[in-house]
């Protein structure tokens, strides 16, 4: 999910896109774990509908 939020699939629908184009299944509601458990431990913030990664030095290293 880092990943795919690090190349610009920053809304819920997006993400979801992506990781079902490749092939990894996850259900809405797991989708939404995700998010809530990334958010909660401060890997991500949200903005209206949009997410982001929180930490510059995170992103360096999810796209190395």
């Amino acid at each position: 999910i880092l990943r795919h939020i690090a190349r610009g699939n920053n809304t819920w629908s997006l993400l979801k896109h992506s990781l079902t184009k490749e092939k990894i299944s996850a259900a809405d509601s797991q989708l939404n774990l995700y998010l809530n458990e990334l958010l909660d431990y401060n890997f991500i913030e949200k903005v209206e509908e949009n997410y982001f990664i929180a930490d510059p030095i995170l992103i360096r290293a999810i796209k190395s």
